[in-house]
């Protein structure tokens, strides 16, 4: 939709009278007031923006931010305050507008340029415009400013004068009208200035767009920053400090160093935040910098005033006495990272990076931990973090509906003072995420339920108080209620409870509420600091420890197990740090007194499968399987256990909502939480993110699970995303009953017992159902569903045929071997196809023969008697081979393959499938000619299907290639990204097999059969005609009806009708 006739003229007129009265508005002694009221203000006007907001929106639906005051603040050298404009949508900002008047040189104000770009980059908004009408500069954001780099990040095409606004005006409004960013159109400037390529999806912080090529988010710049500290600090610290750190070499010495440097670190940011955020007078620390270097003072000795100031004032966990203070701190140093927060030796606007922000920050920094070895001091990733693969922050759409779906429901109706007895825990907090949002939840709700009771904002004070009521809210100058800072606190201390086993982490969640607790205070709040302390201890409210791990439980495990006491060393205590729940002074005892559990029980658990859990922490793992029915059988995750104890700490009336991955619902080690989840009927809705990636960085497919205390006598309330775009439109559409794109949702049955979860509509669950009828499962009638080959070195057994020779990967050269070892190879993706294979010109060494009906690894002996050439070239490769997992095959039988596997299966006639496809690729193997790839092996792995004497492999694969099994299987099987399935021996074996009992039975069986053996005879015909395009059209077209006709046989033979949608 192009401009409207009035917006064109009313530009016209508005560009006719800036160039009438250009003389007048360049004079200096005009103000930015009058060019923002009579030229800008009209300019945005004109492009749709409500800036006047004519509309009366509330604060948090305006569409454009107007900040009365502009520049720097008076008497605070540095300090900026907000851009004149944002511009949102939705509440969501889009773009900033810095103003300035005409007699302002847009192009070498390095200042104004530093101001709008400092903010904008900090609060992640991709895009600044500096105008002062006469001018117009559009700035990429996303990239980090520098003060004198004024230039840096200017959209060339966007760099207009007032002469160029109606010639331009059609492109203004493609680009900058309300209508078109909130179609997308910002985001699609971006992509094509990042040369995003066509189709891809650009993901975002939310909807924040980030991490693109060419870009320099904050989160990254100040992770670094702070990382790059952290450890000159580190090292500065224990080079001056030795005595202190003895033990710095442990780790449980190493986290003491750790603290002390972590704690330094964070009352410097919290301050810095503190002064951005109007909390503190701004320049409080460089103050200090400037005092030690005037005075000639040690500056550590200046901040430790400052600290025991701010302990007197704020009270709190983050400036109580610590032993970094007794610490010798470089001076030199300490002035350097101060500096370096403040614009502009840093870039960074502590009043515009949010908390969401700081959280990821945070969450990434808490990732790593100082270490010392042999006296020198490294920062290194976290065992438990690397085993998981890193650090992932949760998205905040996925925090805020987890709040919704289980915090909402618990406040809902309560006054002010009821919502003090709501019970919120965070189990695996991390950097505060979960019980931020939570916190923030509870202050809006009783904002607005002020707001709509206004006599509700008083309350009953305690007996012991001077006067017999307290205010709960304030209004503010604006008109807005906001909580009283005393209760504010109460609030949180009430409230707000979480565990973590990082004492680092736990840190920064109180500092994250902390600093929450101080947004949006009432006017003339610091007159209220002599009476009330703002920041409450939280002591109580966040714990340091392993939440699945009692210490009571644990010495119970080990004397049933081994007898006695476990016998542990301080390294083994500091890592399992055991909590116990229920400890009045180091757990929740005091808050279990009154009623056991927590109201709402919300978080991302860790995610940790057991293999790795065992190579750093081998007794908790034993003691997991002892203790928790979910980790008894497989090899099973971290979380799992997580929700089974979150079960149990959960409140009689209690929600719980966690996301985390889905595999649980289908794989083997999911048995036992399905189990608890079923027979306790907990589970109430689900959110499945399918094959969409919600974590940025990592591969691994989630879904937001609530489940309830009290038994769920309902259906389940069901919603699939299979295309995220926008996860916060679509999880509130989700939440709000309305349709969204990408979205579906509906009611589905309960699960049940510890068999495999399947969530379906109605209608598609009653196909299922036809579908599975009474019919015998793959898994009890094959003879074996089998995994290939794992030879453990690919490179080496797997050889490409070079005529009489074979070339190996390994060496890189062409090699003799005897035929006799060498078999055809097929690899999953690459060769398995749909009805028959595609030749491979693969082999692989095989040094295995079978005596007796078993398989046996050829000895050395007969190897270099027999085989000279196959041993000449194994023993070329032996250093590649005994290197294998850590020199396990070390030896004279190095050659071995290292899962000597299913070698049976590879001479017989059989049903082969790769281990992932995006549809069935069942191809026939005849003879038993072929032998296949397990894992990996440049293209993936396979499974063969060996079936009985009485059943015809043909058959079968008819079956199995058709629309009605391969949708049975879509059901019950793990979903990967971009559509594709896992067809391995778990969800292959749940395939119900129909098997001709009656004479209308056989004859459609064997007419199933006989297509499939026209079908491949088409496909080795295909093979033959290389090159005749003609014939190949022609047998592909035969190929397609005989699907056809099979598809049609198959929903005959099972009575079902056609495949629901």
């Amino acid at each position: 939709m192009g401009p409207d006739v009035v917006d064109v003229a009313s530009i016209a007129n508005l560009v006719a009278g800036f160039r009438e009265n250009l003389r007048d508005l360049r004079d200096p002694r005009t103000s930015e007031a009058v060019v923002r009221q009579e030229y800008i203000d009209p300019f945005w006007k004109a492009l749709g923006w409500d800036v006047a907001n004519d509309a009366h929106r509330s604060y948090a639906e305006k569409d454009v931010l107007v900040e009365a005051a502009v520049g720097a603040v008076e008497g605070e050298k540095g300090r900026y305050r907000r851009p004149d404009y944002l511009f949102r949508i939705d509440g969501f900002p889009r773009f900033v507008v810095e103003a300035k008047k005409p007699a302002v040189d847009l192009r070498t104000d390095k200042d104004s340029i530093f101001q709008a770009k400092t903010y904008a980059w900090s609060a992640q908004i991709p895009f600044a415009i500096l105008t002062n009408f006469e001018e117009f500069r559009l700035y990429d954001t996303t990239i980090k400013p520098y003060l004198d780099d004024p230039g840096r990040g200017l959209i060339e095409e966007f760099a207009l004068r007032f002469e160029d606004y109606l010639a331009q005006w059609d492109v203004l409004w493609q680009t900058f009208g309300r209508e078109a960013v909130a179609g997308g159109s910002l985001e699609r400037l971006l992509a094509r200035l990042k040369k995003v390529r066509a189709g891809r999806r650009i993901r975002g912080f939310d909807r924040v767009l980030f991490d693109l090529r060419g870009t320099e988010p904050v989160d990254q710049a100040f992770l670094k920053h702070l990382e790059d500290y952290r450890l000159r600090f580190a090292r500065e610290i224990y080079a001056g400090n030795r005595g202190r750190f003895r033990e710095g070499d442990a780790r449980h010495g190493a986290a003491a160093l750790s603290e002390a440097t972590q704690r330094l670190i964070d009352r410097l940011v919290f301050m810095r935040v503190c002064e951005d955020r109007g909390i503190i007078s701004y320049g409080t620390l460089r103050a200090a910098v400037e005092a030690a270097a005037r005075d000639r003072l040690d500056l550590y000795d200046i901040l430790r005033q400052r600290l025991r100031e701010f302990d007197a004032r704020f009270n709190g966990y983050l400036f109580k006495p610590h032993f970094s203070e007794e610490l010798s701190v470089s001076a030199e140093l300490l002035a350097d990272f101060i500096r370096s927060l403040y614009l502009p030796e840093g870039p960074y606007r502590f009043d515009a990076i949010g908390d969401d922000l700081l959280g990821i920050i945070y969450e990434r920094f808490l990732g790593s931990a100082i270490t010392v070895e042999r006296g020198t001091v490294e920062a290194r990733q976290k065992p438990e973090v690397r085993h998981a693969g890193g650090v992932y922050y949760t998205p905040r759409f996925v925090v805020d509906t987890i709040i919704r779906r289980v915090v909402a429901p618990k406040v809902e109706g309560k006054t002010p003072s009821q919502v003090l007895d709501v019970k919120i825990l965070d189990p695996a907090c991390g950097s505060g995420s979960f019980l931020i949002a939570a916190y923030q939840y509870l202050v809006d709700y009783c904002c607005r339920y002020v707001a709509e009771h206004p006599k509700s904002a008083e309350a009953p004070a305690s007996p012991r108080a001077r006067s017999k009521t307290r205010k709960i809210a304030l209004r503010n100058g604006d008109g807005r209620w906001l909580l009283s800072p005393d209760f504010k606190a109460e609030l949180l201390t009430s409230c707000i409870h979480g565990v973590d086993i990082d004492a680092q982490a736990v840190e920064v969640t109180i500092m994250s509420l902390y600093l929450k607790t101080l947004e949006n205070m009432p006017e003339g709040w610091q007159r209220g600091l002599l009476e009330h302390r703002l920041l409450p201890p939280l002591d109580n409210n966040i714990h340091c420890g392993n939440s699945l791990l009692a210490q009571t439980d644990f010495d119970d495990y080990w004397d049933k197990k081994y007898g006695g006491l476990f016998s542990r060393d301080a390294e083994v205590a500091f890592r399992m740090n055991a909590f116990d729940w229920s400890s009045h002074t180091h757990g929740f005892g005091r808050l279990f007194e009154k009623r056991w559990g927590f109201d709402c029980i919300v978080g991302n658990p860790p995610y940790i499968r057991v293999q790795e859990l065992k190579r750093w922490a081998p007794e908790e793992c034993e003691f997991y399987k002892w203790r928790y029915k979910s980790a008894a059988k497989g090899n099973y995750d971290i979380y799992v256990v997580f929700i089974e104890r979150a079960l149990e700490l959960l409140a009689d009336d209690g929600l719980l909502g966690f996301i985390c991955p889905n595999k649980f619902w289908q794989a083997a080690y999911g048995e036992g939480l399905r189990e608890i989840i079923a027979e306790g009927q907990h589970l109430r809705s689900v959110i499945d993110f399918t094959d969409q990636q919600v974590f940025h960085g990592a591969t691994t497919y989630t879904a937001i699970h609530v489940l309830s205390k009290t038994p769920n006598q309902k259906s389940v309330e069901y919603a699939a995303i299979a295309e995220l775009t926008d996860g916060d439109a679509q999880c509130r559409s989700i939440d709000n009953g309305r349709k969204e794109a990408g979205v579906d949702t509906y009611r589905t049955e309960r699960p049940r017992g510890r068999s495999p979860w399947v969530f379906v509509n109605r209608r598609k669950n009653d196909w299922l159902s036809a579908v599975r009828g009474e019919h015998p499962l793959l898994g009890q009638i094959a003879e074996k569903i089998a995994q290939g080959l794992v030879s453990g070195c690919d490179r080496v057994f797997y050889l490409a045929q070079a005529g009489k020779r074979f070339r190996s990967d390994a060496t890189n050269s062409e090699h003799e071997i005897e035929r006799a070892l060498i078999h055809p190879l097929l690899k999953g993706s690459v060769h398995l196809r749909r009805w028959w294979p595609d030749p491979s010109g693969k082999v692989v060494l095989f040094p295995y023969r079978r005596e007796r009906g078993l398989w046996t690894l050829i000895p050395p002996s007969e190897m270099a008697a027999k085989y000279p050439r196959s041993f000449a070239y194994l023993q070329e490769n032996r250093g590649l081979l005994e290197a294998r997992e850590r020199g396990r095959f070390a030896g004279p039988e190095f050659y071995q393959f290292s899962r000597p596997q299913n070698f049976d299966v590879m001479p017989r006639p059989k049903i082969l499938v790769p281990a992932i496809g995006s549809q069935a690729e069942y191809c026939v193997d005849q003879r038993g000619e072929f032998y296949f790839v397990g894992s990996g092996g440049g293209g993936g792995g396979g499974y063969a299907i060996v079936p009985p004497m009485n059943i015809k492999l043909a058959y079968l694969a008819g079956l199995l290639n058709s629309k009605v099994l391969d949708t049975y299987l879509k059901a019950v099987t793990t979903r990967f990204h971009s559509g594709w399935y896992a067809y391995s021996t778990r969800y292959l074996a749940q395939l119900p097999i129909k098997l001709p009992t009656t004479a209308q039975d056989r004859k459609l069986a064997d007419a199933i059969a006989e297509r499939v053996q026209r079908i491949i005879a088409a496909k080795k015909d295909i093979a033959k005609n290389r090159g005749n395009d003609r014939a190949i059209e022609r047998l592909q077209r035969e190929i397609e009806g005989h699907e056809q006709q099979i598809d049609e046989l198959v929903c005959r033979l099972y009575n079902v009708g056609d495949i629901p949608v």
